[in-house]
């Protein structure tokens, strides 16, 4: 409650699409605030409905990959990107392979350094 004023200031978003990714051992659900947050503001953001991040990171890329490729090309648009932790590295991944698609990658809590692994 005390972040409210601030939350209800943030600027408005320009409806670009969001794809959310979980951190280690989380699934859709744990992105559900921030998801339910975006929109608000004005953004489109969209789940990674993958289930939960086991931390298969050569499989997962894959996965991301494609839902990301898939949306983009659906929506006939860049995604922006925003994962947490593990996600965020994914997320990094997938915009290294796919730069023609992803407009921009945000992390969390994700280290800056070092491998997917």
């Amino acid at each position: 409650m005390a972040t409210l004023p601030t939350l209800l200031s943030m600027p408005k978003g320009d409806g670009r699409p969001v794809l959310l990714a979980p951190g280690f051992m989380a699934d859709k659900w744990s992105m559900r605030p921030l998801k339910g947050f975006l929109n608000k503001l004005g953004y489109e953001a969209y789940d990674w409905n993958l289930g939960r991040n086991n931390g298969d990171v050569d499989e997962d890329i894959v996965r991301l990959g494609r839902q990301t490729l898939e949306l983009s090309s659906a929506l006939d648009k860049p995604i922006t990107l925003i994962g947490w932790s593990l996600g965020g590295v994914l997320c990094r991944e997938v915009a290294r392979l796919f730069p023609d698609v992803v407009r921009e990658v945000i992390t969390m809590g994700t280290p800056v350094t070092g491998g997917p692994k």
